[in-house]
């Protein structure tokens, strides 16, 4: 299994899972697992997790696609507007 440390110091391990796909694992407080296929190499598989994690922006619309901690935030501003 390797170990990514991520740019804001979370730590990712990327690990074989099955013949046909590799399995990412993340810290306790991300609490799942993401799945790809075993043609990836290790540093792509952390590429599409951090694409995954923080978003990127479409190469075809040119428009940021949220990622988890965007999802997760507006989540919380949305229950804080909520509970006003």
């Amino acid at each position: 299994m390797k170990e990514f440390t991520l740019p804001d110091g979370r730590v990712i391990k990327v690990g074989e899972f099955d013949a046909d796909s590799i399995i990412v694992e993340f810290e306790e407080h991300v609490p799942h697992k993401l799945v790809f296929p075993k043609k990836l190499k290790p540093r792509e598989v952390a590429e599409e997790v951090k694409k995954y994690l923080y978003g990127y922006d479409d190469p075809e619309t040119g428009e940021h696609v949220d990622g988890y901690f965007d999802r997760i935030k507006k989540k919380k501003e949305r229950e804080k507007e909520w509970w006003k």
